[in-house]
């Protein structure tokens, strides 16, 4: 029997989810694609256990209809700004005494690289392997089979806020369905539409949300950083209902039909009838699609701002494949 997995993108806005089947080549088809209005989550963080739960539970539901096991092999991605990164380094000696490399060695100096103080009710998402080191010489990807009396692992640990994981895991299960593993957003983005050869050159991966806006640092096939910051693409449309007097969900429809990033873009003649977007609109207002972009670009340049200054705190400012 084919095993079906589902990845759920669980965000403040919209709950997006794929329901993919193995096959014994190993090859993976698509069975579902599927989004839903998300409520309860607010900045990658769970604040209303009812709401959140009527959701999960019309996920489930469409999951059931596409497969009884779709929704009992459940992915499901953390996010938000109770995320943290920190590099890591674990050291053990070598245990056999012909000093070849085992793969218990290589559990041990796992475990011992997660050997961190964590935070108060913090707990370890992933041990993102960088390198290993055998006896000082680095950049060696498995080390199993090699000789050597020191075994050392350089990391990336990405921290997570403990009850938020149990909280979300348990309001999963009491939907009707199982959680087989978590993942960080950024994380996964990066394993989807990063290239090996843009990861050993060094890139940047941003994870727009409509909260938070997420991003990880590749460099020389290695993640270096990752980080979460508190403002996202939401914020964008709640600057263009207050900047243009417009309902939010007026706001929003403007800015995916008719918003530019970068506002010189754009004629400054460009008109947009409110009309056209609003149909409860009583008068023929238009609203300038420059003053419109110009709203969007102000806060986009913030949350850019923002990624460059982790950037420029590791001394990342250029990164050769963007």
């Amino acid at each position: 029997m084919a095993e079906i997995i589902t990845g759920l993108d669980i965000g403040s806005s919209s709950i997006k989810g794929v329901v993919v089947t193995r096959k014994k080549d190993g090859a993976y088809s698509v069975l579902s694609v599927f989004q839903h209005p998300s409520a309860g989550f607010r900045k990658g963080i769970l604040v209303d256990i009812e709401e959140a739960l009527k959701t999960l539970r019309s996920v489930v539901m469409d999951l059931e209809k596409v497969s009884r096991r779709a929704a009992q092999h459940i992915f499901v991605n953390i996010n938000g700004q109770h995320i943290h990164s920190r590099r890591s380094r674990g050291i053990v000696a070598v245990s056999r005494a012909d000093q070849e490399i085992q793969e218990d060695d290589v559990d041990r100096v796992k475990q011992a690289s997660q050997a961190v103080k964590l935070l108060p009710n913090y707990t370890v998402l992933h041990n993102i392997i960088a390198e290993y080191f055998v006896d000082d010489v680095g950049d060696i990807r498995d080390p199993i089979g090699m000789t050597g009396s020191r075994l050392e692992v350089d990391t990336l640990i990405i921290e997570s806020f403990a009850p938020h994981i149990t909280a979300l895991v348990r309001l999963i299960e009491k939907a009707g369905g199982s959680v087989s593993g978590l993942i960080f957003s950024p994380f996964a983005a990066s394993e989807a539409v990063l290239s090996k050869r843009q990861k050993e050159l060094g890139v940047l991966l941003i994870d727009l949300g409509f909260s938070t806006t997420s991003c990880i640092v590749y460099e020389e096939g290695k993640a270096v950083h990752a980080k979460t910051v508190p403002v996202g693409s939401g914020h964008v449309t709640n600057d263009i209902a207050i900047g243009l007097k417009v309902s939010v969900d007026v706001a929003e429809k403007l800015k995916l039909r008719h918003g530019f990033a970068v506002s010189k873009e754009v004629n400054r003649r460009e008109r947009i009838r409110l009309a056209d977007i609003d149909s409860s609109a009583r008068d023929q207002k238009e609203i300038s699609q420059r003053f419109l972009s110009e709203i969007m670009e102000i806060r986009l340049e913030e949350i850019f701002d923002l990624v460059n200054n982790e950037l420029r705190d590791l001394g990342k400012l250029q990164l050769p494949a963007g």
